[in-house]
């Protein structure tokens, strides 16, 4: 019971790292003792033979470690889960120990929990609904000084280059490079997801933002509609950020952002034909349309922030069956969200299978290694295994000579230690608690080598209370992990050694190729032309995929040769055209006018073009080379280019129509070229990529 106890408080509370307040990580280790109850018991069962040890191994080492689909709770949970059938699946088989085994885990981890909440509790770490309410507000001051300057209020260049500014640099912080996994909204559970999807919206409505202004040295249209919906639009943004924040505040309405959207177009379709009359072109149409795709990603935004504090939003944003909308899981159960985020994952193609595969192999092979050698402590070679394995064999190789020399460092003055005081667990049981907290707290800072150094002292120490043990326990204690080390080692060069980089570089670009097939195919719906009903789930399919590879790369060290990329832009840039062949389809299928098949022809040549350039694009990715950004130009080229007269389309709410669907367009475009980093020294900022 005593060993069960004092291995469940080291395995949820150094193992372990739960992420959020203090309470929420009490409530989450005390949740995770029926897990490590059944974990136990059947390591206790099959501990009667090797085989079946290890194939148990297999298969509930693969369980726990895939379970890391879940969210970042469930990742830090692994470690220390395993730990638990590790420990009880070795000799001797003593399966009438379990009711005292179960206790003992039980009185640990609720000592562990009861500590994280009473004994010097961490400060709770910036949330990230925060964060993201820190950028809204931004972003909404710096629509409201756009919405001066379209208006013809005067504003100070100065003030909206600062707003610009600052608004960029909090997009930026939204990254998920610069938020520490276990912060980031990744579970499966409704909120996560809305919160997820409102940033999702804001990185839309932000990018869309850094285009309503034309260029220094050139004169802004006059657009009063437009400033007028940016003005409600930002005072939206401003509304959803409280609620995020504060639990009081309401969350703003979908209706009267739908009447404010329904209202700039009447006004828009009025100015159409004047403007066109005027001879003022597409210039003059081109700060509607953005003002109106801000309008849109707002309402999503809101959709998404009503989700996640628990308002209703109307079931027609919620489709279901065959085409699910982006707002599918705000009225699924709790269970079909955790059965389609499990299932969407279980692919060969998926860096959670892949890792969760790779470790249950690597533990497995351990386990049947420790039991053919019949090592005294095989328990330490799974562990050394577990502990040293990384996502990419070059990873663990890197792990593996400081854990070596750590743990022989360690042995040796472990050696001394217990020839030195002998057989007396007495001075053991009062060295322990100092060792411990030496261990736990300077081995973290100083590094691998001295926590493996460190650790090896605490065991020594430890198990000398539990039997006698001379200085051969601290030799053992360094082959073990030497055996456990290199067969991490093998295992991770047999199973996709190149980790989250080598699938990141496959998933981006098929989510590319996927992505802009997508875009290309809404393109005829416009003149009635059936859509396809797998192009638009495929490539959010291997979006989500692409999304898991990139979160496991920030996790490892950096091959230079992909700095020629900018890889979030990339993710980013294939949302858009997910979320804009989407929208594309559903309006589509509302009653848009068409435009006609001759404009329709040639926005489908842009639509190729697009396809064409993330084809160059997918192609870089997977050869590992870098060409030089292409050029783009502005939506009257482009349109001159492409053949489309606009003021000959047809009737105003048509000419509208090409517009705002040659905007999109062309900012797919704008943001391909800004994928290719020129400089692989210095990674672009959000507000470069457009995003």
């Amino acid at each position: 019971m005593a060993t069960y106890a004092i291995f469940g408080a080291v395995a949820m509370g150094v193992l372990a790292h739960v992420p959020g307040p203090p309470s929420r990580r009490a409530r989450t280790l005390l949740a995770a003792v029926p897990a490590g109850c059944v974990l136990v018991t059947a390591g206790t069962l099959l501990a009667v033979d090797t085989w079946l040890a290890a194939g148990g191994m297999l298969v509930l080492g693969f369980a726990v470690a895939y379970a890391a689909v879940g969210g970042p709770r469930l990742v830090g949970l692994a470690t220390g889960l395993h730990l638990f059938y590790m420990l009880s699946c070795f000799p001797p088989y003593l399966p009438e120990t379990l009711v005292s085994r179960l206790i003992g885990l039980t009185l640990g981890v609720a000592l562990m929990a009861a500590g994280e909440v009473l004994v010097w509790p961490d400060p709770s770490p910036m949330r990230y609904e925060q964060r993201l309410a820190d950028t809204m507000e931004h972003v909404a001051r710096y629509l409201k000084s756009a919405a001066d300057v379209l208006d013809g209020r005067p504003s100070l260049p100065e003030r909206v280059n600062h707003l610009r500014q600052a608004a960029a640099e909090k997009a930026e912080a939204l990254r998920p490079l610069h938020i520490p996994a276990a912060e980031r909204p990744a579970s499966a559970g409704r909120h996560d997801q809305a919160v997820t999807r409102a940033a999702s919206a804001l990185r839309f409505v932000w990018g869309l933002s850094t285009r309503l202004l034309p260029r220094p040295g050139t004169s802004p249209p006059h657009n009063p509609d437009a400033a007028r919906l940016l003005c409600q639009q930002a005072d939206a943004l401003d509304h959803a950020a409280r609620s995020l924040t504060v639990s009081e505040a309401r969350p703003p309405s979908l209706d009267a952002l739908d009447d404010a959207i329904t209202a700039f177009e009447a006004a828009r379709t009025q100015a159409c034909d004047r403007l066109l009359s005027q001879g003022m072109g597409t210039e003059a149409l081109h700060s509607s349309a953005v003002a109106l795709g801000i309008a849109r990603g707002t309402h999503s935004l809101v959709t998404a922030v009503r989700i996640a504090v628990r308002a209703s939003v109307p079931p027609d944003l919620t489709p279901a069956g065959e085409r699910p909308g982006p707002f599918w899981y705000a009225y699924e159960p709790a269970w079909r969200l955790w059965w389609v985020r499990f299932t969407r994952s279980l692919t060969p193609r998926s860096v959670y299978f892949q890792s969760a595969l790779r470790i249950a192999a690597a533990l497995a092979v351990a386990r049947l290694i420790a039991g053919g050698l019949d090592l005294s402590h095989g328990f330490w070679t799974l562990l050394a295994t577990l502990t040293l394995m990384r996502t990419s064999a070059a990873d663990t190789r890197t792990a593996l000579r400081p854990a070596l020399i750590g743990t022989l460092c360690g042995a040796l003055v472990a050696a001394f230690l217990l020839a030195l005081v002998g057989p007396r667990p007495d001075v053991y049981a009062a060295l322990l608690p100092l060792a411990m907290l030496v261990s736990f707290v300077v081995g973290p800072i100083l590094g691998l080598a001295w926590m493996q150094g460190l650790f090896t002292i605490v065991i020594a120490i430890l198990f000398s209370q539990v039997a006698s043990a001379g200085w051969q326990l601290a030799e053992t204690r360094f082959f073990d992990v030497l055996i456990g080390g290199l067969t991490g080692t093998v295992m991770g060069l047999l199973a996709w050694p190149r980790g989250g980089g080598g699938e990141m570089r496959r998933a981006v670009a098929t989510s590319l190729l996927a992505s802009s097939a997508a875009a290309r195919e809404a393109v005829p719906v416009l003149i009635g032309a059936a859509s396809s009903q797998e192009t638009l789930p495929r490539a959010r399919h291997v979006l989500f995929l692409a999304e898991a590879s990139y979160a496991q790369f920030q996790t490892e060290r950096h091959d230079p040769r992909m700095a020629g990329i900018d890889w979030q832009a990339a993710l980013m840039t294939a949302q858009q055209m997910v979320e804009g062949a989407e929208t594309l389809v559903e309006r589509c299928r509302s009653g848009w006018p068409v435009p006609g098949h001759q404009a329709v022809a040639s926005l489908e040549a842009v639509a190729c073009r697009v396809e064409a350039e993330c084809a160059d694009l997918a192609e870089d990715m997977c050869k590992g080379r870098s060409s030089p950004p292409s050029r783009v130009d502005g939506v009257p080229k482009v349109l001159d280019s492409a053949g489309i007269p606009v003021a000959n389309v047809g009737s105003s709410r048509q000419q509208l129509q090409l517009v705002d669907v040659l905007v999109w367009l062309t900012g797919l475009l704008d943001d391909l070229a800004r994928i290719r980093v020129p400089d692989e020294s210095a990674s672009p900022t959000l507000a470069q990529t457009v995003a």
